[in-house]
């Protein structure tokens, strides 16, 4: 339940500029040991976000 209730919190600080009627982006720098929660999150959403490597993961 940590892990559900982090994401949701995730979620919740992501979306306060589009609660307050402002738009924007929201970055997040994901690393190997992350991905499967930030994969949780996507699908908690119902969404997939897009993926950029950084130019050292070459």
């Amino acid at each position: 339940n940590l892990i559900l209730h982090q994401m949701q919190d995730y979620v919740h600080r992501v979306g306060r500029t589009a609660r307050a009627g402002q738009s924007g982006y929201a970055v997040s720098f994901v690393n190997q040991y992350e991905s499967l929660w930030f994969k949780m999150i996507e699908a908690l959403l119902g969404n997939s976000f897009p993926c950029f490597l950084s130019p050292l993961h070459t």
